[in-house]
C-alpha cells in the first residue's frame, strides 16, 4: 500500500534523465573484457615487484573518492540511482572539484586494479568506460540537472569542471 501511495506522488522522470544502462555497468564491462583479453594475451603493466603496493594505493584512492561521494549523497538525502530524479544539487565534498566524482572514482579504481593485477588491457579499457560516460551518460545527466535546477546548475557548471 505504501508503494502505491509513493508511486502516485512520485515526481515523473523527465526523458532527459533516462539512462537505460546503469553507468557502473560500463566500468564492470571494461573490467571483465580486460580480464578476458588478459587470459587470451597476457600483457603486463609493470614488473611484478613494483605494481602491488602502488596499485593498492591507487585502489584505495578510488575507494576514498567513491566513499566521499556516497557520503555526500547520504548527507543531502538524494539518490544517485540512475532511475531516480535528484532532489538536491550536491556542490559539497568531492563535488566541489568535479561534477562527476563517482565516475572519476570508478576510473581511478579501474586504474588501480590494472596496476595491482598487472593487466595492461585494463589500463587500456579504463578510458573506454570514461568515453562512454563523456559521450552518452554525462550529457544526459547534465541536461536533466539543468532542467531540475535551472538557476543553480548553470552556475555550478561554470564554476566546477566536468572531471578535474
Amino acid at each position: 500500500m505504501v508503494e502505491n501511495q509513493f508511486a502516485a506522488t512520485a515526481k515523473p522522470i523527465p526523458p532527459e534523465c533516462v539512462v537505460r544502462v546503469p553507468p557502473w555497468v560500463w566500468f564492470l564491462l571494461s573490467l571483465l573484457v580486460a580480464i578476458g583479453l588478459h587470459r587470451i594475451l597476457p600483457l603486463e603493466v609493470l614488473p611484478p615487484t613494483v605494481n602491488s603496493l602502488f596499485g593498492w594505493v591507487v585502489v584505495g584512492l578510488g575507494m576514498a573518492v567513491l566513499a566521499w561521494s556516497e557520503q555526500q549523497f547520504s548527507r543531502h538525502r538524494t539518490s544517485h540511482d540512475h532511475k531516480a530524479v535528484a532532489s538536491t544539487l550536491i556542490t559539497t565534498g568531492p563535488f566541489r572539484f568535479s561534477r562527476n566524482p563517482v565516475y572519476l572514482g570508478l576510473s581511478i579504481l579501474l586504474v588501480g586494479f590494472a596496476i595491482t593485477l598487472n593487466i595492461l588491457w585494463l589500463l587500456l579499457a579504463a578510458p573506454l568506460a570514461l568515453l562512454v560516460m563523456q559521450l552518452h551518460v554525462v550529457p544526459r545527466e547534465e541536461a536533466c540537472l539543468e532542467q531540475l535546477f535551472p538557476e543553480a546548475y548553470p552556475r555550478y557548471r561554470q564554476s566546477v569542471r566536468r572531471w578535474l
